[in-house]
């Protein structure tokens, strides 16, 4: 590292202490490594080591420039640095040459700095100011002429303003009167308590009996209670009608009186009780007398799931069925299944001396069309039957058809109740035991009950009525079936698995039938068939529907000892 001072010495010469001032900030670093340069100025200069290169090239730049300076750099008095830095490495490959610069940084060096000629005249003369700001100095802001004539007066209000007179009042608000409460509200009236509160107090407590004012709300006037408040249980809420309004004697509106009501519906008085038929028995009553407003009817697969029970509810529908019974014995028992067959009436006719047919075995195939409006529908069935007798021959065909209808006499969630009628008509050939030969009634009771979520009894109450059949032989039947109906599970939410139990028995009113060791003329009152059987069946959406039941025979005497019914159902 090298420091000029040739020009600056010329310029300078006589000032030292400026010259030392300037000596160390001026360097110019020349980049070119050699070695050996580096160690022959090494030798020159004797330097002891290297953290005293830089102060002895300043002092061997000054002792050239001016004479007054020591010769020999062990004169030189220059203050010690505080902290000896070692030159790094880069330093001892510098090349010793001068930095080389272009020739028109070199004249440039001793030129003075030049002004532009605009700046030159304008060194030391004030500050001119543009001809139009001078104008405008010193010179008052002058207003329009609206606001001139203005200043010093006062301000002037709108005639309809300018009066200080009170603020009229509208004639009807501007009369002090109290306002009139409605004649339901205006007077105080101690709280009507519910009859099953009043009569029946805690021990060790008192009925308190609030009154309520009008002053009682900040409004003057009651909560308004929506209908739905309390809810209904078919509306994801839990409890039955809403709450009683505490302004009406306990009931949910004024104009069906006293208890707990819905408008337009006779009043409902709390029923409870803490055993199970005493719970039914209220829940029927609140389900007859206090219907839940919220309920919507529809089709439920729990309550028509059974396959010796007819559905409760109308519902437009089809039916495809398989029935296969084993073992039927005593066909012609009060003409029910086949006409009489002792060999004197339109039943088959046995070869001598065969009295009676011991035993058959049957298969049915069955349509049945249900259409529904409403809470009622009508309906027909048709049969098709192969019969294999153990002494009459074989014979197939179609059998004794039957139409009917069902009419909703109750519907609320706990339970549904139907009326239906069905006819028998005989179309089937009676002497190969497809029919009976006549007509017969059926007036019927169906019934649905909730049990629990999960759960459902489905019953049938029935009369069989023969009309026109053999006097001695044709006889009324009571049947009636039941069926309790459970999930087993549930695939998805509207895909459920339902297993069914259900009991079947037929009650012989009157009627004959012919025993094959007995003979004919055989009374058949006083006797009960009794079957019973499980079921399985499979719901798709409320819309499809398959399984299969079972019927097995109880008692000694039966109609079939066996019977297996297959059922495909789809609702449109």
């Amino acid at each position: 590292m090298r420091i000029h001072w040739a020009t600056l010495a010329r310029r300078e010469r006589g000032r030292v202490p400026r010259l030392l001032v300037l000596a160390g900030l001026v360097m110019t670093t020349t980049v070119g490594v050699s070695r050996q340069g580096l160690a022959q100025e090494a030798a020159e200069s004797k330097r002891p080591s290297d953290t005293t290169v830089v102060e002895w090239k300043a002092s061997q730049a000054l002792q050239k420039a001016s004479p007054a300076l020591p010769a020999s750099p062990a004169r030189l008095e220059t203050p010690q640095p505080l902290i000896s830095i070692p030159a790094p490495m880069p330093l001892r490959q510098l090349d010793p040459e001068p930095l080389a610069l272009p020739p028109a940084f070199e004249r440039a060096q001793e030129w003075p700095l030049v002004l532009p000629p605009v700046l030159e005249k304008a060194q030391g003369k004030p500050l001119e100011m543009p001809p139009a700001l001078e104008k405008v100095q010193e010179r008052p802001l002058e207003l329009p002429p609206a606001l001139e004539k203005a200043q010093g007066k006062p301000l002037h209000m709108p005639p309809a303003l300018d009066q200080e007179r009170p603020l009229e009042m509208p004639p009807a608000l501007d009369q002090e009167r109290p306002l009139p409460m409605p004649p339901a509200l205006d007077q105080e009236r101690p709280l009507q308590m519910p009859p099953a509160l009043e009569k029946a107090p805690e021990k060790g407590s008192e009925v308190v009996r609030a009154s309520v004012k009008s002053a009682d709300f900040p409004d003057g006037l009651p909560p308004i209670i929506p209908a739905s408040a309390k809810g209904c249980s078919t509306c994801g809420q839990q409890g039955g009608l809403p709450p009683p309004d505490l302004n009406t004697g306990g009931s949910r509106c004024a104009t069906c009186g006293g208890g707990d009501c819905v408008p337009g519906r006779r009043p409902c008085y709390p029923c409870e009780s803490n055993t199970i038929l005493g719970g039914f028995f209220c829940d029927l009553y609140e389900c007859l007398c206090c219907p839940d407003p919220c309920y919507e009817p529809k089709w439920t697969p729990l309550a028509d799931a059974a396959f010796f029970v007819d559905g409760a509810r109308p519902q437009s529908q089809m039916r495809f069925g398989y029935a296969s019974g084993h073992n039927l014995v005593f066909p012609d028992r009060s003409e029910f299944f086949w006409a009489r067959a002792d060999g004197n009436g339109k039943g088959p006719k046995l070869a001598a001396p065969l009295v009676g047919e011991q035993k058959v075995n049957y298969d049915d195939l069955t349509i049945y069309t249900e259409t529904a409006l409403g809470g009622f529908s009508t309906f027909v069935e048709m049969p098709y039957r192969s019969l294999d007798p153990t002494l009459a021959p074989h014979a197939s065909g179609f059998t004794d058809m039957n139409v009917g209808t069902k009419s909703l006499i109750f519907d609320c969630e706990l339970i549904q109740a139907t009326f239906q009628f069905r006819t028998y008509i005989p179309i089937g050939n009676t002497f190969k035991g497809l029919g009976n030969g006549h007509v017969s009634l059926e007036p019927s009771l169906l019934f649905a009950l909730k049990l629990s979520r999960d759960t459902y009894l489905q019953g049938q109450l029935s009369e069989w009525i023969p009309l026109g059949g053999d006097p001695g032989y044709a006889g009324s039947i009571f049947h009636s079936h039941f069926s309790l109906n459970h999930v087993l599970c549930r695939i998805l939410p509207d895909v459920p698995i339902i297993a069914t139990f259900e009991m079947n028995t037929w009650s012989f009113q009157h009627g004959q039938y012919t025993d094959p060791d007995l003979g004919p003329f055989q009374q058949s009152s006083g006797q009960t068939y009794v079957s019973a059987g499980p079921g399985l069946r499979l719901f798709v959406c409320d819309r499809i529907d398959f399984g299969v039941g079972t019927a097995f025979a109880v008692t000694s005497q039966h109609f079939a000892a066996s019977e297996i019914r297959a059922v495909f159902r789809f609702r449109f």
